[in-house]
């Protein structure tokens, strides 16, 4: 009886390693597969995860680009050189890319649609104000958009007028924080005695 267990032991031992050889096998020759791509080829990138605004996705580009390849961070994905006016991560992985002709011209800029190109929104409501290491961020209420769409958007941001329409329809948001030590201090407060 124990040889026996021992033997079917062996055989299922060795038909697990078979299995996993054989499904390694199969799984790296699909990763591997693909064109080879070196740091500063020119490529292409699919559109496939990229949404845009263009009314049908039928008539939408197929591909972005041509791109150089800034840098190969493993065997299967890479960072691009894409235009600032994209905001949109730059890695990506072989199966996205599709090589471009040596001698093609990179992209600088990409045509976008009116509403993309401009960067300037309308402001509907600023609904609250934060304080986020140091800078004050403040959260918008677009026009025209949805909540979901409302967005913390730095100081810096926001145009001189609509500050001032701050400062004026909410003071309290542009009073100096009181430190602690301070407030227990105040005439008319309490502290808890000990």
């Amino acid at each position: 009886m124990a040889s026996t267990m021992k033997e079917l032991h062996q055989q299922l031992r060795s038909d697990l390693e078979f299995l996993a050889e054989r499904m390694a096998k199969y799984a790296n020759k699909r990763r591997i597969e693909g064109p080879i791509l070196e740091k500063g080829d020119p490529v292409y990138l699919l559109r496939k995860n990229i949404k845009t605004k263009r009314p049908s996705a039928k008539l939408d580009y197929t591909k972005l680009g041509p791109f150089r390849i800034k840098d190969k961070l493993g065997d299967v994905t890479y960072r691009l050189e894409l235009p600032k006016d994209m905001r949109i991560h730059n890695v990506f992985h072989k199966a996205l890319l599709e090589p471009a002709p040596k001698n093609a011209k990179l992209v600088k800029t990409l045509p976008l649609d009116e509403e993309l190109a401009s960067e300037e929104y309308d402001v509907e409501k600023i609904l609250k104000r934060r304080v986020m290491r140091g800078t004050p961020q403040y959260l918008i209420k677009w026009l025209g958009y949805d909540d979901c769409e409302n967005s913390w958007e730095p100081e810096a941001n926001l145009s001189e007028e609509l500050l001032r329409e701050l400062r004026q329809d909410h003071p309290e948001w542009f009073r100096p924080a009181l430190p602690p030590s301070r407030l227990a201090r105040r005439p008319g407060l309490r502290t808890r005695q000990s």
